[in-house]
């Protein structure tokens, strides 16, 4: 029993987390360009993102929460005055917004992601590939209950980016006729250069140490008593 117990401890010791830091990326995408600031807190029941994600005034902000496991297990979104919440367990994910709720199921939950166009998602993927292995990943999609698998390689490509350092490794996602390729330093997990496809892509433009969180302005609404 002791011996199960410290290998368990072992297993999950093992789990390496992308960088804490504060990261700033320029998007790019054929009408316009963007910018998307993340914080990444590691503590040690998981890791805690928040990212401002738009132009001069922010468009998205959200605030994510991964396990010591780096399972996703929730997701909170403000955008246009109205909070978006997702709470993710094993086998499905509750949606809640404006007083109203839906439940998606979900497969291949060793990596779940939610899929909200903004860049955590991918930032994120190199870390939980690591450690899951995963060859398959399941997308919640925030707009709507439902679910997308995509399909996960790591080899590397044959083309190299001039934004991807010459030791980046890769994780490239494979969903239908979208290919998404995220080059990240191996050491940090931190993307350098993420590839959407399209003429669209993320560059890391800058990084600091902080792990500083903002306010917690994103907290659900308090339920009315009857």
């Amino acid at each position: 029993m002791v011996r199960g117990m410290l290998l368990s401890v072992a297993i999950a010791a093992a789990v390496a987390f992308p960088a804490g830091g504060t990261y700033t990326y320029a998007i790019a995408t054929p009408g316009a360009a963007f910018t998307s600031t993340i914080v990444i807190a590691p503590s040690p029941d998981g890791i805690r993102t928040h990212e401002t994600f738009g132009a001069a005034s922010p468009m998205v902000e959200t605030d994510q929460q991964f396990d010591d496991d780096l399972g996703e297990r929730s997701f909170v979104a403000l955008q246009n005055g109205k909070t978006l919440t997702i709470d993710v367990s094993p086998t499905e994910a509750h949606y809640a917004i404006e007083g109203n709720s839906a439940d998606t199921a979900l497969d291949h939950s060793a990596c779940t992601l939610i899929d909200d166009n903004i860049l955590t998602e991918s930032l994120m993927l190199p870390a939980i590939v690591q450690a899951t292995h995963a060859t398959q990943c399941t997308f919640v999609v925030s707009t709507s209950p439902r679910t997308i698998v995509a399909d996960l390689t790591t080899s590397i490509p044959a083309t190299r980016p001039a934004q991807a350092s010459a030791s980046d490794s890769a994780v490239t996602v494979h969903l239908g006729p979208i290919t998404e390729i995220v080059w990240y330093d191996p050491r940090s997990l931190i993307p350098d250069y993420m590839d959407f496809g399209h003429a669209q892509s993320a560059t890391l433009t800058g990084s600091s140490p902080s792990t500083s969180m903002p306010a917690p302005a994103l907290a659900p609404a308090p339920t009315a008593t009857p």
